[in-house]
């Protein structure tokens, strides 16, 4: 036979204080601390179900005072799949707890006997882990307990009994008689309240059941049951532990009361004990002893005119017209028995009876009910009685009536102009009790009609009882207003009124509303704005069944999304009209572009694609004199109109020249700013200076472009502030880097001579003289971004006829001084050239367009939460067709591709160089130093950021050659970037090709440099540093040195290099517009050979990152240009995270 081993479990349960602060309170568990030991809890008894998921903690706790209390705690024990695990110990939560102390309940010193519980299992727990394992035990040991056993067959264990006896209240009581006095037939037929008394007894000598020498004290401790049987004595000592915790005295004690027992716990031990085969003996007067399963206590109704109430008790369901109660929550049944005895059969019921059945039953009176009140007792008293016990008709002669469905209750108070508070509640008729409408409390509801009426309700109101998150009314309360209560009381209220099961009750006024279902007619007028030059005020009227809106209520109707709106005469109508879905969509643009407000409205000229939005979703438009003046000849439009070529242009144009050539022109004459952001090498300063030398014949025969007006920024007074040049010969002013200077006066020599030219390569303070001198006469005013940011006063005082900003990318920076002071300049037409409008983000081309075209995306902020964001996280791609058509008759670029057909093929290739030996090593260990670094300082991007483009540098650097870095780096170490690079040079150089060389790094190109020295190869050389940049320029063109050297800022631009027909680009940089521009030095017009363009990226280093950094940008330029999809352009936290991955 096999057997199993039983997980030892500890001697008391295991209590945590976390589980027992929730019922006794912190404060109080603080206070039991003190008393959880040894010294203060004396006689703890633990006593669990046989199901073992309850159990009650019993013991005495010395307080302060001289007498000891008596504590029980009721405890449960938790279910959760660690306390079953074999390694952890159950965990108990104490559900109740009662003390013989004043304060009863939930004391002190029931939570002191729950902490030294738990104290206790925790040790027994220690002591048990402190145990060294158990080696496997010898045959001899694991039989010696059947060996034992075998020996002790023969040894005497005396079996026990419980004795039960039967007492009653007194027949005769004076003033001098007190206690019970023995149970006979006069008190059976008085019915007289018994009681019920067990004690131990135990197998005499003569097999009958004795007494002698046991009371209850015998089984207070389980050592002390010796000598009976053992599980007869187990189940006693279960018994009086369990009655023990309501006693306040520790005397002997004889017998126990059963009347008295309360705890079902209690009562399954008497259950237990008679299944431990302990016998139920009767005692002087009791016969037979019979223990039921259960019991209850109700009422029972027959009758069927007058009805007949009763008290009745059954056990085991069996009805039992004479029995009595036992307690409160116990029944007994007494029968005469043999020779005068009694029988007697008891059981528990299920809860203690409520007073009022036990004195009717204990009273043996019936309540007649005349067939009169017989409704009245179904409708009124009956539902109320079900609340307190059960009913039933035992013989089945009354029918149970169901009880009436609850009604919901609706009452409506209407307040102030439009308030209207809905508050729900359910009402039972029967029995008149109120609830409220979430609430799932209550005995004897009808959930489910419940559930099944508020469906049907919510069909037609689906906030029932304030069911909206924001609402913050008390339960089951709504609070509506304006509109809402408008459409509650004309849609909604007259179909509540009319379902079956509500009520509805009005209290306040009740309006008369009425809905507008109409269409609604929208009109837009402009007016011209005095105030700000370039901006017209817009009016909006919209009609409605004969009624005029007031826009600004509805325009913060739209704006706040909502979906009705309430007029003063009560009328309100739906915002859900495609009419107005389309003005919605236009208010929020318009906030974005032009802050738009509640009472103000307004355009800038430059929103031409705005003001198109307007009239499509518009009945009727109406634009200003000033608005058709200029932009609305760009509506009426078709195509670009001719524009003759300028007489004094000395060049000839390519179609595509002319077409942009006739673009800024058609811009020119509006007062209409823009940029041109063709391919590089496509002739951007060509077409600017034919532009230019236009405006001067123009202007020279009274066809000029009308008056100066305001700058970005600046007020119609401020443009008329300070000197300016006499007659029509206002100048030009072009702004660019310093180091393409030359080349707009060498340009416009060559294709515009008769143009003044004025270049202004100094500062006021090194000239020693003023601006206006300077200028004084010229078409053409040159200077770099450096001295418009130095001077910045002198330019802003004077006023040009143009500002053209050459490679505009230096002004992108919102921010910078020199954004601020190009915004400064006075010019009625301002031109951004730049073949990359935007290099990093969108924020690139807003910082252009607010200089060039103030207006056209708003004001940054808005730009960035309505364009911006939503583009760059490729969360709402949608938008970019948006911006593209807001950009369209501002911005006009060509790419090679499209009209430089004639131009050599362009081939170019990405060079995966894999480092070796000693290169791969220290680079990977100073990567590792690095992530490490790094990624603990770019939580804070901006605090830490120049330490991390520290890193971010360091490591490009290795990337190319440990020589190049102190910190980590190599001076003996071979770079194989260097020796790759000169594996394909020497083999180009030898088939006499010439080459553009181009690196970040000017170490590196210093190593590169003494490489070609070594080979005896000749080059020119070209950084930031080199002082004579255009005599090293012209040696190169002019020349046939085959290798030119060139760091990527200083010659990304402003060189035309077409005699070198290959490129090596050394090292990858963060913004691939800026490779672009330097591999268009040579890819560009005048170009005659195929280009190869080789791209040396190192494989498996923060290279390979930078390279994918660059087709994010470069998706996202595509994106604004192209149509593509648009990715995060921001070198952002994350992005340094893939760079150290």
């Amino acid at each position: 036979m096999a057997s199993s081993a039983r997980t030892p479990q500890p001697p008391f349960p295991f209590v945590p204080k976390a589980l027992i602060e929730p019922m006794f309170g912190r404060v109080v568990v603080e206070r039991a601390v003190d008393y959880a030991n040894d010294e203060h809890i004396r006689l703890p008894n633990w006593v669990t179900t046989s199901t073992g998921s309850k159990g009650e903690l019993i013991g005495v706790v010395h307080g302060r005072g001289p007498d000891p209390y008596r504590v029980r705690v009721s405890l449960h024990r938790v279910d959760d799949e660690e306390s079953d695990s074999e390694e952890a110990l159950p965990l108990w939560i104490p559900v109740q707890s009662t003390c013989t102390c004043p304060v009863a309940m939930n004391c002190k010193h029931g939570a002191a006997l729950a902490l030294w519980s738990g104290q206790q299992a925790e040790a027994w727990e220690e002591a048990r882990e402190a145990e060294p394992e158990e080696q496997p035990a010898s045959w001899l040991e694991t039989l010696a307990p059947l060996l034992r056993a075998s020996e002790e067959e023969t040894e005497d264990t005396t079996p026990l009994a419980l004795g039960f006896e039967l007492k009653a209240e007194q027949l005769t009581k004076t003033r001098f008689s007190w206690g019970y006095e023995p149970f006979t037939k006069e008190h059976l037929e008085a019915g007289k309240s018994v009681y019920l008394s067990i004690r131990p007894l135990r197998r005499g000598k003569r097999n009958n059941w004795i007494k002698s020498g046991l009371s209850w004290r015998t089984f207070e401790y389980r050592m002390n049951g010796r000598g009976f049987d053992p599980a007869h004595a187990d189940a006693l000592t279960r018994i009086f532990a369990l009655s023990e915790a309501d006693r306040s005295h520790t005397a002997a004690v004889e017998q126990l009361w059963i009347n008295q027992f309360r705890s079902p716990i209690l009562w399954e031990a008497l259950a237990r004990a008679r299944e431990a085969g302990v016998a139920f003996v009767g005692l002087e007067s009791v016969g037979e002893v019979s223990l039921g399963e259960g019991a209850d206590v109700g009422l029972d109704l027959s009758g069927a005119d007058a009805l007949k109430v009763r008290a009745l008790a059954h056990i085991d369901d069996e009805p039992r017209p004479e029995a009595r109660m036992l307690g409160s929550n116990g029944v007994i049944d007494i029968s005469p028995g043999k020779s005068g005895t009694f029988n007697i059969e008891f059981a528990a019921t299920s809860a203690p009876v409520p007073m009022p059945v036990q004195r009717l039953l204990e009273a043996r009176t019936r309540i007649d009910v005349p067939k009169s009140d017989r409704e009245a007792f179904f409708e009124s008293a009956l539902p109320r009685l079900n609340r307190v016990t059960s009913i039933a008709s035992g013989d089945g002669s009354v029918a149970m009536p169901a009880p009436k469905k609850p009604r919901l209750q609706l009452e409506l108070t209407y307040s102030g102009a439009n308030a209207l508070a809905l508050t729900w509640s359910w009402l039972y008729p029967s029995t008149r009790r109120r609830f409220s409408v979430h609430a799932r409390d209550g005995a004897d509801r009808d959930h489910d009609y419940e559930d099944e009426l508020l469906a049907e309700v919510r069909e037609v109101w689906p906030t029932v009882g304030g069911a909206r998150p924001d609402d913050r009314a008390p339960e089951g309360t709504e609070k509506l207003s304006d509109v809402d209560t408008a459409h509650f009381t004309t849609r909604v209220l007259p179909e509540l009124e009319a379902m079956d099961g509500i009520d509805v009750t009005i209290s306040g006024t009740r309006h008369t509303y009425r809905e507008l279902d109409g269409a609604p007619s929208v009109r837009v007028r402009q007016t011209e704005n005095p105030a700000k030059n370039d901006w017209f005020d817009l009016g909006f009227e919209v009609t409605l069944e004969g009624r005029t809106i007031p826009f600004p209520s509805l325009f913060v109707a739209l704006a706040k999304g909502q979906s009705k709106l309430l007029l003063e005469d009560r009328t309100y109508f739906s915002l859900e009209h495609p009419a107005f879905d389309a003005l919605r969509a236009l208010i929020a643009e318009g906030e974005a572009l032009a802050e738009w407000e509640p009472e103000r409205q307004q355009i800038s000229k430059y929103q031409v694609g705005f003001w198109e939005d307007l009239a499509d979703a518009a009945d009727a438009t109406e634009a200003a004199d000033g608005w058709e003046e200029t932009v609305g000849k760009l509506k009426k439009l078709e195509a670009i109109p001719h524009t003759p070529i300028p007489a004094g242009l000395h060049a000839k144009l390519r179609s595509y020249q002319r077409e942009g050539f006739e673009f800024l022109a058609l811009l020119y004459s509006l007062g209409l700013g823009g940029i041109l952001a063709d391919d590089m090498g496509l002739g951007k300063t060509l077409q600017a200076l034919t532009l230019i030398q236009h405006a001067r014949e123009t202007a020279s025969t009274g066809e000029g472009n009308g008056p100066v007006t305001a700058g970005a920024g600046e007020t119609p007074a401020q443009v008329s502030a300070g000197p300016t040049p006499a007659g029509p010969h206002r100048p030009f002013l072009v702004l660019a880097p310093s180091s393409v200077l030359g080349v707009w006066q060498a340009e416009a020599e060559r294709f515009t001579p008769n143009l003044k030219v004025a270049l202004v390569d100094r500062t006021r303070r090194a000239r020693k003289t003023e601006l206006r001198r300077e200028i004084e006469g010229a078409d053409i005013v040159v200077t770099s971004y450096t001295i418009a940011r130095i001077d910045s006063e002198d330019f802003a005082r004077e006023q040009f006829a143009g500002l053209i900003l050459d490679e505009a990318q230096f002004v992108k920076n919102r921010a910078s001084r020199i954004h601020q002071a190009v915004k400064r300049i006075k010019a009625p037409f301002r031109l951004a050239i730049t073949g990359t409008p935007m290099e990093n983000s969108l924020g690139d081309l807003w910082a252009l367009m607010s200089i060039v075209a103030p207006g056209v995306l708003g004001p940054h902020v808005q730009f960035r939460t309505h364009f911006t964001q939503p583009i760059e996280s490729g969360e709402h791609p949608e938008k970019m067709p948006v911006l593209r058509r807001r950009l369209r008759p501002f911005m006009l670029r060509r790419t090679k591709e499209l009209v430089a057909k004639d131009l050599p093929q362009k081939q170019e290739q990405v060079v995966k160089v894999e480092l070796e030996g000693a290169h791969r090593r220290i680079y990977d260990s100073v990567l590792q130093r690095e992530r490490k670094k790094v990624l603990g300082l770019i939580d804070d991007m901006d605090k830490n950021r120049f330490i991390v483009f520290r890193s971010l540098t360091l490591l490009r650097m290795l990337a190319l050659d440990p020589a190049l870095v102190d910190d980590g780096g190599d001076k003996n170490a071979p770079s194989t970037k260097l020796a790759v690079l000169f594996e394909r040079l020497d083999e180009v150089v030898a088939e006499g090709h010439r080459v553009l060389v181009f690196s970040q790094f000017t170490s590196f190109l210093a190593r590169v440099a003494e490489q070609l020295r070594e080979r005896q190869v000749a080059y020119q050389y070209l950084d930031g540093s080199t002082r004579d940049r255009a005599d090293v320029i012209r040696d190169f063109r002019e020349g046939d040195d085959p290798v030119f050297l060139i760091s990527l800022k200083a010659g990304g631009f402003g060189l035309t290099l077409t005699e070198a027909d290959y490129v090596f680009l050394l090292d990858p940089w963060w913004n691939p517009a800026a490779e672009n521009q330097a591999i268009d030095r040579t890819h560009r017009i005048g170009q005659t050979e195929r280009v190869m363009v080789y791209r040396l990226v190192a494989a498996d280093t923060i290279e390979d990152k930078v390279l994918a950094l660059q087709e994010k940008k470069r998706a996202l330029f595509d994106s604004l240009t192209d149509g593509g999809e648009a990715f995060s352009a921001q070198i952002t936290a994350d992005d340094v995270k893939e760079l150290f991955s």
